[in-house]
């Protein structure tokens, strides 16, 4: 049987494979569903947080009622164009961001935080965002080079084959993460100092986000 924490994740793994179009799949550095709302569930990330006991003791049943209102809002997104998609999401990543502020009742700090992580998450997929786009002032030229970058890192599913090694998956997730990060150096190195300080305002000091290991299936 698979605990509680393990069905959540699989659960939203699978809303945001059906959501997103391939190349974001392949090509994003973060979590999909819900922006931040997976990170929640990292350790380091509720220390960072600096949440209480009983904030932590509230995520997963949050997280669940999340995924229970917004399940079909997310459904609707794969039948629209990528441009309608991108601007969907984002709307739909903000309104679940709001509700997971509430439900915790984060403080004003605490939320701050919460949205800089969470962007963080979204690896160079966060460019692609309307409202970050326009925050960062990118040029047309730099959307279409993280387009780029984001299409070149198709393939790299590794960490998804349910039917992969433990062995198999941890070494798929390092050279995702390792992709990401060049993905990220990619994006900035085409950006000016004023945009690099814009980006730094937005996702404050950088945190590795370290996932719980999520238990696997019986027989896999």
């Amino acid at each position: 049987m698979i605990r509680p924490l393990g069905r959540l994740a699989l659960t939203f793994g699978a809303l945001a494979l059906l959501a997103a179009p391939a190349s974001a799949q392949q090509g994003r550095g973060g979590f999909g569903f819900g922006g931040g709302s997976m990170i929640l569930l990292a350790p380091n990330v509720q220390k960072d947080l600096k949440l209480s006991d009983e904030q932590v003791g509230k995520i997963q049943d949050t997280l669940q009622e999340v995924r229970e209102k917004h399940a079909d809002d997310f459904a609707g997104l794969r039948d629209l164009s990528p441009e309608e998609r991108q601007e969907k999401m984002s709307a739909l990543n903000k309104t679940i961001g709001g509700e997971l502020k509430k439900a915790l009742a984060l403080s004003p700090e605490q939320s701050k935080r919460f949205d800089q992580i969470s962007l963080q998450s979204r690896g160079i997929m966060a460019f692609s965002d309307p409202a970050v786009a326009g925050k960062l002032k990118l040029t047309d030229e730099q959307k279409s080079k993280v387009r780029e970058i984001a299409e070149a890192s198709r393939g790299q599913r590794g960490a998804f084959n349910k039917d992969a090694s433990q062995e198999e998956r941890e070494a798929a997730r390092k050279k995702f993460a390792e992709t990401s990060k060049e993905n990220m150096s990619k994006v900035l190195a085409t950006m000016s100092d004023d945009q690099k300080k814009a980006w730094k305002e937005l996702t404050g000091e950088p945190i590795e986000i370290q996932m719980p290991r999520m238990p696997r299936r019986p027989g896999n």
